[in-house]
Order: structure tokens, then sequence, then C-alpha cells
């Protein structure tokens, strides 16, 4: 037998994929951390969910401020804003935003922005100029906060964004000084949480 026809041999429990195919077949993380963080992850799960999940928020976070800026170049200024509504009584975190175009004096289509970051990051603001160019076009946008974990456990955020929705369907009048949003004609959007949510 010659080299060439011996079977390879690998240490017992070592994948018999080659190093080049495993690169190509590598999780997102493994393909964009390099080893120092990968331990510094693997160290962190040993203490628990908090601190790796803080740590995830930090990078989701400082990724937000990076498209956020970017985003500011192309904000237009026919655009009213109202912060801050609050959707759920005495819920810190139950905080909406709604966005119209300036001098609307009925009611518009409606898109409902629920942000993502894996339930434990981003906020309503995350994506405001992006918000605004939308109402620039003739809509109503409406961007819903929610409390993020580790401080608050499953089901949380699912029954204060259940609730923003209700509040949205029953008082579309309190989202701004006349009735910009229509419940009849809403759009809800959610992006990256993937409808998981934090155990």
């Amino acid at each position: 037998m010659t080299d060439t026809e011996r079977p390879e041999r690998r240490a017992p429990g070592r994948s018999h994929v080659p190093d080049a195919a495993r690169g190509a077949h590598a999780s997102p993380l493994e393909a964009t951390a390099g080893p120092v963080v990968l331990a510094a992850l693997r160290a962190l799960s040993l203490l628990g969910p908090r601190p790796g999940a803080l740590l995830i928020r930090s990078v989701f976070d400082r990724g937000s401020a990076r498209v956020l800026a970017a985003l500011r170049a192309h904000e237009p200024d026919d655009v009213t804003v109202r912060r801050g509504v609050r959707y759920r009584p005495g819920d810190r975190d139950a905080l909406l935003d709604v966005y119209t175009p300036t001098g609307t004096t009925g009611p518009l289509a409606t898109l409902v922005w629920i942000h993502g970051g894996a339930w434990i990051s981003g906020s309503r603001g995350d994506a405001g100029p992006y918000f605004a160019l939308l109402a620039s076009a003739g809509y109503t946008v409406v961007s819903v906060d929610y409390t993020l974990g580790p401080r608050r456990r499953y089901p949380t955020a699912i029954r204060q964004l259940a609730d923003a929705l209700a509040h949205l369907s029953r008082t579309p009048t309190t989202c701004a000084s006349t009735r910009h949003a229509s419940p009849s004609r809403a759009t809800r959007r959610a992006r990256s949480s993937r409808a998981r949510s934090p155990r």
C-alpha cells in the first residue's frame, strides 16, 4: 500500500473532517471571533448567563451605534417624532416612539417596529433615522421598547409587546395629537430576535 492509498489516522474523538473543510462549516461565532474571544466566552459561560449576556449586549450596542451614525446622514427633516409614549401603566420600560409626516391630518398605514437584539440588547431608537425615512414616505411608524434580559425573564417582554399592540389598537389617538395610526392597516415588523424568548 502506498502513502496515497493509506487511510488517514486520527486521534480518538478527533473529527475526520479536514481542517480546511471544517473552516468552511464553522459556526458564525467561530468564523468571526478569534481564539481569545472564544476562550473568554467559554470562561464567562462558567460564571452563569449574566456575564455572557452583558458581553453580547455590548457587542450588539457598538454595532447599533455605528449603524445609527451612518443613518443620521440620511434623516429627513419633514417628520414629527413623539418620544416616550407609555403603553403600559407603571412599567418604566414600556415606552414607544411615534414617527409621522409633519402636517399629517388623517390616519396612515402604520408600521410597528419591534427591535431585535436577542432579547438582551437594542432599543426603540436604534434605527430612528430609518423610521423617519419611512414616515417621510407617508407612513406612521411606531417603535416599541421592552424590558431586556437578563434583568427580567421570559415571558416579560412577550407580555409587554402584546400590551403595546393592544394599546395601539385601543387608543391610536394617544400616539399623536391627531389620529395618525390606523389599527386596521397596521403592519408589524420584528427584527433579529426571531421569536425566540429568553429562559
